[in-house]
């Protein structure tokens, strides 16, 4: 299966359309990253292509590009990110329909999960290391980065201020990372 690049074309319009096409620019960088190491979780639906042979039907319940693609790298096969081949959308402008887009979104995602996660957990550690951080780790970094603060807070009051500045340290080095979009795993071989 092959990704292609999707460049939203109204992200000065607002807040919302504005934080959407930051977020794609994000997540495309993490799936060309992923390719690099082997194969990529999974594609963009705006703008993918896979061998008709590859396919499956697909629930009613699931998001179908999720779906599709990942059932394809999970047979085996590689999912591919690419810059060349390019579509260009207009994302929501308001926060009403991006919220209702994203709550469908989520919502068949997990389902999808569900039904492949036996098959994600038979896959080698690096596949496995992907997706989880890159799709299951994101439905609970609200909670994460919730329980992160209080740590911190915590850490401030009591004995451990030492500790709480290290871990001050390491998430403005994981911003700093982030923002600059360093590319960690690079140099990892694919165990795939």
């Amino acid at each position: 299966s092959i990704s292609g690049r999707l460049i939203y074309i109204n992200e000065e319009k607002s807040g919302s359309s504005q934080f959407e096409s930051d977020f794609w620019k994000f997540e495309e960088r993490t799936k060309l990253l992923e390719t690099e190491i082997g194969s990529a979780v999974m594609a963009c639906g705006s703008i993918s292509v896979a061998r008709r042979a590859l396919l499956r039907n697909i629930p009613d319940d699931i998001i179908d590009d999720m779906f599709s693609s990942l059932s394809i790298a999970l047979d085996g096969y590689r999912v591919l990110q690419v810059t060349d081949v390019i579509a260009r959308e207009m994302a929501a402008t308001e926060h009403s329909d991006e919220f209702t887009r994203k709550v469908r979104i989520a919502c068949r995602a997990y389902n999808c999960h569900r039904l492949l996660r036996p098959k994600i957990g038979a896959m080698p550690f690096w596949f496995k290391y992907k997706y989880y951080s890159h799709k299951v780790l994101r439905w609970w970094s609200g909670y994460l980065l919730l329980a992160g603060g209080c740590m911190f807070f915590l850490g401030i009051l009591m004995i451990w201020k030492a500790f709480a500045f290290f871990g001050l340290g390491f998430f403005v080095a994981a911003m700093v990372l982030g923002y600059f979009q360093v590319p960690i795993f690079r140099y990892v071989r694919s165990a795939e």
